[in-house]
């Protein structure tokens, strides 16, 4: 065993200690303070405020912002508070929860405890609690304890499911947390086929996707090297790996540029292309702007891949991006030679990128026609009279 590793096994019991003594702490903070400032049976006439208590970091581009966090000047032109409650940044999160050190990982943890509960005790002041997954967040907890004190400070508590992995990770306190809730919210067409039966109110509106420092892209000419992209979380990289074979098909037909944004530097094995490898940052949208052909590939069918709409899917979409994907996780939509094209099988991708390469006009009109498709479905001013409907109207 290394000295670092050895380090780490010895430091990560001690702060596992600390860890769980901080949720009992937490949790027993919060028991005293609900049952001291419960407002449980008190229903205002009227929603007048509303706290949004995200999952992501605030400087994610997509998830909690995008689902949570977009609604706040709406609200609050109708008068209606709204305040979004997030804690720590992308980089945290990378360094310290998706790094190798579970001493760092534990820590990261009990960090958020404290966060969190000092959030908690400033949830007794709206009307209505919005919770995007479940309260703590990116910790296995076993039981919806912090949910029930929500439950009790919140006169309506609405839970937010936009993903399916969601439960398959957590089943028994997504659903616990479910139970406590006057209403959930959905994201997709299969998370509300899954929850609609277990649950009295569920209600959809469709993922948006915000439009500000997106590139849309016009010219699909790409006179020299096509650029092929991909983006998405280190969990997800795996579906990249399963096209690997098939990248390399392309590459000694044609070479191409690969650009990869991840958290993490994860690599693929595609000779024959030029491949470069990039963290999410600042130069996001930039990067994203230089993609001649999107790659969406989710070569599982499972309910982690078919309760979502992958983001880079929609990003393609709304900047005109071409893109080949799988038939999962996708819009529902979307139809194939259309907006998109769909690789049903693994070895249905070289044929389906090596196409749209040669095919300037197609990558054209998939490219106009996924963006239609986008401002048809995934505008926030779109969803936006569902959304008001929802969290107000009890």
């Amino acid at each position: 065993m290394k000295t670092s590793e050895h380090v780490d096994f010895y430091a990560r019991k001690l702060v596992y200690v600390v860890l769980q003594t901080s949720i009992a702490l937490a949790f027993a903070v919060a028991w005293l303070y609900v049952r001291i400032c419960s407002r449980s049976g008190q229903r205002p006439p009227k929603v007048r405020s509303i706290a949004a208590v995200w999952y992501w970091p605030p400087d994610y581009p997509a998830a909690s912002k995008t689902r949570l966090g977009a609604w706040k000047e709406r609200f609050e032109n109708e008068g209606v508070t709204f305040e979004n409650f997030h804690i720590g940044d992308m980089a945290e999160l990378a360094r310290e929860y998706e790094g190798l050190s579970w001493t760092a990982r534990y820590w990261f943890f009990t960090k958020l405890v404290w966060r969190r509960l000092w959030q908690l005790l400033r949830l007794r002041g709206y009307d209505v609690v919005w919770i995007d997954r479940w309260f703590l967040p990116h910790y296995p907890m076993r039981h919806a304890y912090f949910e029930r004190c929500v439950r009790r400070l919140a006169p309506y508590l609405v839970i937010d499911s936009s993903d399916g992995s969601d439960y398959v990770g957590n089943p028994s306190l997504v659903l616990e947390a479910m139970t406590l809730a006057d209403k959930i919210t959905v994201a997709y067409k299969g998370l509300q086929e899954f929850y609609a039966p277990r649950f009295a109110r569920v209600e959809r509106f469709e993922y948006p996707i915000l439009e500000e420092g997106y590139r849309i892209r016009t010219d699909h000419s790409a006179p020299g090297m096509i650029t092929l992209g991909w983006m998405g979380s280190p969990s997800a990289f795996r579906y990249l790996k399963d096209i690997e074979g098939e990248l390399r098909k392309v590459a000694a037909r044609r070479p191409f540029r690969l650009l990869v944004i991840c958290r993490q530097r994860l690599e693929v094995n595609v000779p024959g292309a030029h491949v470069s490898y990039h963290a999410y940052g600042p130069d996001y949208f930039d990067l994203l702007a230089r993609f001649d052909i999107g790659l969406a590939p989710y070569t599982e069918e499972n309910f982690s891949t078919t309760g979502k709409i992958g983001m880079k899917h929609q990003e393609f979409l709304l900047c005109a991006i071409p893109q080949v994907c799988s038939p999962h996780g996708i819009s529902e939509y979307a139809v194939n030679g259309e907006h998109v094209l769909i690789a049903r099988r693994v070895e249905d991708w070289s044929p389906a990128i090596l196409g749209l390469m040669e095919d300037e006009r197609q990558r054209s009109r998939l490219g106009r026609q996924g963006r239609d498709l986008c401002l048809a479905h995934y505008t926030v001013a779109g969803q936006w009279p569902t959304v008001k409907r929802i969290l107000t109207s009890f």
